[in-house]
């Protein structure tokens, strides 16, 4: 007695193919969001990072129209944490506002959250005078402490930080 069989898929094997791809597919996509937040978390530390080292390789290269180079910060409104301006001075005189200013607006979903130098503080001009990294803040001409540091946090998930740290010889390190 010779039996035909066919061979396919039945009904049920297709339906667990596609349950099990339907599953992958929803665990894909309910990761993706927190990637891109982590990612743009991580794109505003290191643009922070970026424009430290722009401005302190700006001021060691000495230029005769300008004397140093900053970045200012502030946290007063939701406006003022989501950019700092980086500004130049053609006065020995380490203040903000100054000659020239760039606004940069900080990554969407990203905020300064904290400015500490020892203890919090709300406004922070971080100041380069010119030929050495010789870093000054708030428009003093005492170098800074030992360190400030810069918190960076994400809006909508609040347990999400990136630290810019900046020490009075222009050492930057970034942290979680």
């Amino acid at each position: 007695m010779k039996h035909d069989f066919q061979k396919g898929l039945t009904l049920i094997e297709l339906m667990a193919v596609v349950t099990m791809i339907v599953i992958v597919t929803g665990i894909v996509f309910a990761n993706y969001g927190i990637g891109r937040d982590s990612l743009a978390l991580e794109r505003a530390g290191q643009k922070l990072y970026q424009d430290f080292r722009l401005a302190i390789n700006v001021s060691m290269a000495g230029s005769t129209q300008y004397k140093g180079v900053g970045i200012y910060f502030k946290t007063n409104t939701d406006t003022d944490r989501r950019q700092y301006i980086m500004y130049k001075n053609i006065d020995n005189d380490w203040n903000y506002p100054a000659d020239s200013e760039t606004v940069i607006n900080i990554e969407p979903g990203v905020e300064i959250g904290s400015i500490t130098s020892g203890s919090p503080i709300t406004t922070a001009a971080i100041y380069f005078k010119s030929p050495y990294p010789t870093t000054y803040l708030n428009s003093t001409p005492t170098r800074i402490p030992s360190s400030i540091s810069i918190q960076l946090r994400m809006i909508n998930d609040h347990n999400r930080t990136r630290t810019v740290t900046v020490n009075n010889s222009g050492m930057i390190n970034i942290a979680d």
